[in-house]
């Protein structure tokens, strides 16, 4: 059997390095000398005779390691998207000889932009990268015309107009709500412009135009409240209802805001502080709370303390509060009523009809070219969403996400088409429509995605859905949506005893309230008693119903109520 053999590297002693050295410099001279010898015998001068065997050479006759020098330098080649010739140089070419020519693959960037011909080589590759030898050319094979493709994307001009004219904040033009915006102006002109303390409460359902229809009206009516200290405040952004008075003190009196004695004084200070500032001389004050009823307390001393601001001695105070409860001031400030002066005035927005919900998206429309969503799609997606919520902010974004859906089709079926002769395609004549299909998968998504997992396939677990219906059955008995835990749990109970299902303990129905809570369903207000926890239902009813009505089980739930 043959084994292989590793050569290992000898060790050079001190004498062979130096011998080395010595070596290499005779080498390096005799090489100098080689090539002035080699340089003249090229250009004329008589070579004396080469001896065959390269060993047996000497000095300048050694010309085994020296390179060949051509008769002139080449020119300077410019790199280009050419073929170019190379010219390739071995130890054994003679001088005359014709160098063999090698061809180049190069790339370059072919810029259209400034008008320039699409595979046409550039102005600057001229007789400088001709190739020296014609004829080897010409015996070659020419190469083949490279062919370019444009690969365009369409854009959708007509979707992105109707995405932007289907957005959800502050509108231009209000429509729909003509009674309501003449009652809170009429309210701004006898209270606001004649310096008269007064409160008005509007209530309605979320995405009724609360907040959006007195924003608009104050906005134009900017020239007769000039001399008004205007002050909106959103009550979810505090973190507890007592940081309603620093609130207010910062907007109305910065300086005694920034006061550090002020700063760590307790509410009732704050409190007596905003008295003397509201009952002193100035501009009369317009006080806006969104979300009043969010500055719940123990015994509402909160809201009590800001309504009684109105009947103080010299009250500059209007104040304008927006909830969602319609009976808010009379199930929670019942003493209200006692005075005539801290009563605030009523005025509720009732949910929008399908067809008012059709002048809203057809307004919108009309600044779009063209056509975009079918007239049956609008009419399926008004009367789904007035028959559920009534919410128009739902109905515009139902419309915009069916609109993206359609435009995500378009750029997939024409993103890689090209356009043929190199030029842009041209946009179709009309653009496809959103048909009745895509609205109403996007409006089964929108109310199926916080009870039936938004169309991902995952539904409500049993139990949980159980607890919202209890909730519900006790929101449609009582005079509020919230409810204690401890009722809540009693009704769950009942429930699972009628319909022959597995119940759980207090302790765990909390955990489930805290996953119903982390989807959006309930809000919970937690106590040191569990019992006593509060729960709030955050979405409407008629949407529960919406999203549960397919279930046989739930449905008998529903229909029959909590049991005695």
């Amino acid at each position: 059997m043959h084994q292989t053999t590793i050569p290992f590297p000898q060790r050079k002693t001190r004498s062979a390095v130096r011998k080395a050295k010595l070596h290499e410099a005779q080498s390096a001279k005799d090489a100098t000398e080689n090539l002035k010898t080699r340089t003249n015998n090229e250009f004329g001068a008589k070579a004396s005779p080469i001896l065959l065997s390269p060993r047996k050479r000497l000095g300048a006759e050694n010309t085994c390691n020296v390179p060949r020098v051509t008769e002139c330098s080449p020119i300077k080649q410019k790199k280009e998207n050419m073929l170019t010739i190379r010219q390739v140089a071995s130890p054994s070419t003679l001088p005359g000889e014709l160098l063999m020519p090698c061809r180049r693959l190069q790339f370059d960037e072919i810029s259209t932009r400034a008008g320039k011909d699409v595979g046409q080589p550039c102005k600057e590759t001229s007789a400088e990268t001709k190739p020296a030898h014609s004829e080897v050319l010409g015996e070659m094979s020419p190469e083949p015309k490279a062919t370019f493709v444009k690969l365009t994307r369409q854009k959708g001009g007509c979707y992105q107009e109707a995405k932007r004219a289907l957005h959800t904040a502050l509108p231009s033009l209000l429509l729909c709500r003509e009674a309501e915006e003449n009652v809170v102006r009429s309210f701004l002109q006898h209270h606001v412009l004649s310096a008269q303390p007064g409160s008005l409460y509007v209530s309605g359902r979320p995405g009724t135009g609360k907040t959006a229809c007195l924003l608009h009206i104050l906005a134009s009516m900017s020239e007769e409240l000039k001399n008004v200290h205007f002050v909106y405040l959103n009550c979810m952004e505090l973190a507890s209802s007592q940081r309603i008075f620093s609130a207010l003190l910062t907007q109305l009196a910065p300086k005694v805001g920034r006061d550090t004695s002020v700063g760590k004084s307790d509410s009732r200070e704050q409190a007596k502080q905003l008295e003397k500032i509201l009952s002193s001389k100035g501009p009369v004050i317009l006080l806006v709370l969104d979300e009043i009823d969010q500055l719940d307390s123990r015994g509402q001393e909160v809201l009590y303390t800001i309504f009684e601001w109105l009947s103080l001695p010299g009250s500059r105070l209007v104040l304008i509060g927006i909830a969602n409860s319609l009976d808010l001031t009379d199930r929670i400030l019942p003493r209200l009523q006692a005075h005539s002066a801290c009563r605030p005035d009523l005025l509720h927005f009732p949910p929008y009809s399908h067809e008012q919900l059709m002048t809203i998206l057809q307004s919108r429309l009309q600044s779009v070219a063209g056509q975009v969503i079918d007239a049956a799609a609008l009419q399926f997606c008004a009367r789904k969403i007035a028959a559920t919520s009534g919410d128009v902010r739902k109905a515009l974004d139902a419309c915009r996400r069916a609109v993206e859906l359609v435009e995500i089709q378009v750029l997939q079926e024409t993103v890689l088409k090209p356009s043929g002769d190199g030029k842009s395609a041209s946009p179709p004549a009309k653009p496809r429509k959103v048909t009745l299909q895509q609205v109403s998968k996007v409006v089964s998504t929108l109310y199926g995605e916080r009870l039936g997992g938004g169309g991902t396939g995952v539904e409500l677990p049993l139990q949980q859905t159980l607890l919202v219906c209890a909730t519900l059955l006790l929101v449609r008995h009582g005079k509020s949506r919230e409810v204690m835990l401890g009722k809540l749990h009693e009704a769950y109970v009942r429930l699972c005893q009628k319909h022959l299902a597995g119940r759980l303990d207090l302790a765990e129905t909390l955990v489930l309230c805290g996953l119903l809570e982390s989807r959006g369903i309930l809000s919970m207000k937690c106590a040191k008693d569990a019992r006593l926890t509060k729960l709030h239902l955050m979405i409407e009813e008629n949407e529960v119903e919406h999203a549960l009505q397919d279930k046989v089980l739930l449905s008998k739930v529903l229909q029959g109520g909590i049991p005695e």
